[in-house]
């Protein structure tokens, strides 16, 4: 296994403001307010400038503690990219210490995808520490690893990849299915924030289910276990482009994964995905049909929500079938 650069800390209070990617940060008689979590490790001259304050705490903890965190607050597809290849150096610093645990913000009880990525990683949680919301702990030996990739740079490293894969190969696959649709309604059934809705996904479901005869899922509700089984078992995934691409880390060798591109997302996403599928050794075809709805109001600020519709869809559907029989 590889290892990743760390921070270590002594003697040091977290205060859990209940913001995933920030705290408030205590050491040498200073606070450090909102501290964004990738400065603890990374950028460490952020935190100059503290605040000298009398300090009292809710509690002490005095095993070492290995501090993993999403620097993007618990996004599923920075987790899997930015954050979860940490554990590897946990798991070799386990080695040497058996006593070390594992630190979560209190925040990821509630993304089930990252406590089932832990549990299939290591069985069960027994090595897992929670850190409660609005409360000041002290932490007698504190590590924090420095993140082993920095989205979207495209140069992906290989413990990204390796660490994907000791999970991944724990879960067995159904027979071989030809084809599989990952529908984002489920997004605007349960109001998502991030829903860039497709406006006529409807449509292509119809016409994925009429002319390719392919099975259609929706994965928000689905156990991370689930999702590894779906990507296993099919020789054509059809998805738009969003956080549940980076489930093609799961794939098996030379599976066909059709990436419908988003207008916008697909300037930083697609040359992700595309280096994946090189290491995956799977076969990656985009199809860039997708434009703004321009007489439709954005659903939000976010430039990446705002309503788009797919061009063609019977030309879309006669490509995948096209790039399905290669």
């Amino acid at each position: 296994m590889n290892d990743i650069e760390t921070v270590k800390f002594n003697d040091c209070i977290l205060e859990n403001i209940g913001w995933p990617s920030y705290l408030n940060f205590y050491i040498n008689g200073k606070k450090y307010k909102n501290v964004f979590l990738r400065s603890m490790s990374d950028r460490l001259e952020y935190l100059e400038n503290g605040e000298s304050v009398d300090i009292n705490y809710d509690n002490e903890v005095e095993t070492p503690c290995f501090f993993l965190f999403d620097e993007y607050g618990g996004n599923y597809f920075h987790y899997f990219t930015d954050c979860f290849s940490k554990l590897n150096t946990f798991l070799n610093i386990k080695k040497i210490n058996s006593n070390i645990k594992i630190l979560i913000i209190e925040e990821y009880l509630h993304l089930p995808f990252i406590i089932d990525s832990l549990k299939l990683l290591f069985n069960n949680i027994d090595d897992i520490m929670i850190m409660p919301n609005n409360k000041k702990i002290k932490f007698k030996n504190l590590i924090v690893p420095k993140p082993p990739y920095y989205w979207p740079d495209e140069n992906i490293p290989d413990i990204v990849f390796s660490t994907i894969e000791m999970i991944s190969y724990k879960v067995n696959s159904d027979s071989l299915k030809n084809g599989i649709y990952i529908s984002r309604q489920d997004t605007i059934k349960n109001n998502w924030w991030h829903n860039r809705d497709l406006k006529n996904e409807l449509n292509l479901i119809d016409m994925i289910k009429k002319d390719l005869n392919y099975d259609v899922v929706e994965l928000m509700d689905l156990s991370l276990f689930d999702k590894i089984k779906i990507f296993k078992s099919y020789k054509n995934i059809i998805q738009q482009n969003s956080a549940s691409t980076v489930n093609i880390l799961f794939c098996n060798p030379n599976t066909n994964c059709h990436i419908i591109s988003h207008p916008i997302m697909y300037k930083w996403a697609n040359p992700l995905l595309k280096k994946m599928s090189i290491y995956k050794k799977l076969n990656f075809y985009e199809y860039n049909y997708g434009e703004i709805c321009k007489d439709t109001p954005p659903s939000s600020d976010d430039c990446n929500n705002i309503p788009w519709e797919i061009n063609n869809l019977s030309h879309l559907i006669q490509k995948v079938l096209e790039n399905s029989k290669i």
